[in-house]
């Protein structure tokens, strides 16, 4: 069992394994984006991109987040000098497939809607960058842009590189996936441990032998603080 802080402020383990998966994490989604993000439109694995102004301009102080609890904290917009931008990075559930038939049957796929679907009960939005944009122009930042990237969860595309991140992808999902929905399904649901670890190792042995053609969604989004 992962030791966890205070669940109504953080639901994910608290530890030094949970640390090191995090620091494994940030070095697949720096790979994942090659330096590519929400103001960059060429990228293989970037899925689609908007943009509401020209392009952004580097102000003097820039914020950057790819772990944030949920994506949704913007008072770091406060800090930013003028011209200054912040950029979010943060997963947005739920987990995509490229078969229809692994979308509507996949237990990975159905462990991604049970976490939305229990988070919502603690008002953790695990679908907040889909309201990022919105959200940053109410800060009243400017040049607000997203793009929306694709974190592999398994070694199915045909070229190398993808290969290797999918295989990433799906080690940390691994690592975590214990974790991830511990405090949500056994303090909000009410699930015996010995359920919840039938239920992961369910979806950990589908992850591994199935072959799924999965990712999760990381979207990330810019905006930019007036000169």
């Amino acid at each position: 069992m992962a030791t966890h802080a205070q669940f109504r402020e953080y639901v994910l383990p608290n530890n030094a394994a949970e640390s090191d998966r995090l620091d494994f994490q940030h070095i697949l989604l720096t790979r994942t984006f090659q330096g590519s993000t929400a103001h960059h439109s060429t990228h293989p694995n970037l899925c689609e991109s908007w943009t509401s102004a020209a392009g952004p301009e580097t102000g003097p102080s820039t914020s950057r987040n790819n772990r944030s609890r949920s994506g949704g904290d913007l008072r770091c917009h406060e800090h930013l000098l003028p011209g200054g931008s912040v950029e979010i990075q943060e997963f947005c559930m739920p987990c995509k497939s490229l078969d229809e038939k692994d979308a509507a049957t996949s237990k990975f796929i159905a462990w991604s809607n049970s976490m939305i679907s229990v988070g919502s009960k603690i008002k953790l939005n695990l679908q907040i960058m889909n309201d990022m944009p919105d959200l940053m122009k109410n800060a009243a930042l400017q040049d607000v842009q997203e793009a929306e990237f694709r974190m592999l969860t398994g070694p199915w595309m045909e070229d190398e590189e993808n290969q290797a991140l999918g295989r990433m992808g799906q080690q940390n999902l691994l690592q975590g996936m214990y974790g991830f929905g511990e405090t949500l399904h056994t303090k909000i649901l009410g699930w015996s441990v010995e359920e919840y670890q039938r239920w992961v190792d369910g979806i950990t042995k589908e992850m591994r032998e199935d072959g799924l053609r999965t990712w999760l969604p990381v979207r990330v989004c810019y905006g930019r603080r007036n000169a």
